[in-house]
Parts: C-alpha cells; sequence; structure tokens
C-alpha cells in the first residue's frame, strides 16, 4: 500500500496543475505529476481510461463490475 503521504502530495500537484491551466500559465514540474491507482495507490502499470493499476482492474473485470470490458485472448 502506498503511504498517505505520497496520495495527499500527488493530489496536491495535480490541484496546482489544474490551477495553472485555468490561469493560462505553463504547469511547472509536469513530469512530477503521475498517475495512481484511486483504489490502491500503485503508481505503475494504472490504466488511465479507468484510472485502475492492471491488477485491480483485472480482479474487477473477472469478478463482472466492470462491464464492457473481455478477457483477450489469441
Amino acid at each position: 500500500m502506498t503511504r498517505k503521504a505520497l496520495i495527499a502530495k500527488c493530489n496536491r500537484r495535480k490541484l496546482r496543475a489544474a490551477r495553472q491551466r485555468a490561469d493560462g500559465q505553463k504547469v511547472t514540474f509536469s513530469t512530477r505529476i503521475y498517475s495512481q491507482c484511486i483504489v490502491t495507490g500503485r503508481r505503475r502499470g494504472v490504466i488511465g481510461r479507468f484510472g485502475l493499476s492492471r491488477i485491480e482492474l483485472r480482479e474487477r473485470v473477472n469478478r463482472g463490475e466492470i462491464l464492457g470490458v473481455r478477457k483477450s485472448s489469441w
């Protein structure tokens, strides 16, 4: 699990970047803004469309909580 402080820091950076974009300014330190899983806080393997990590997404799809996603096979 990710520490609560890292999640809070990431959220503050996202809010600051949104304010800068709204004011028409260039986002400073845009590389420090990263995506995190909204459930586990994991930073690697996050599927942006769902906001979930690949592991959490797979579990939820298998349980049928996310509609319209199929298990791929080739």
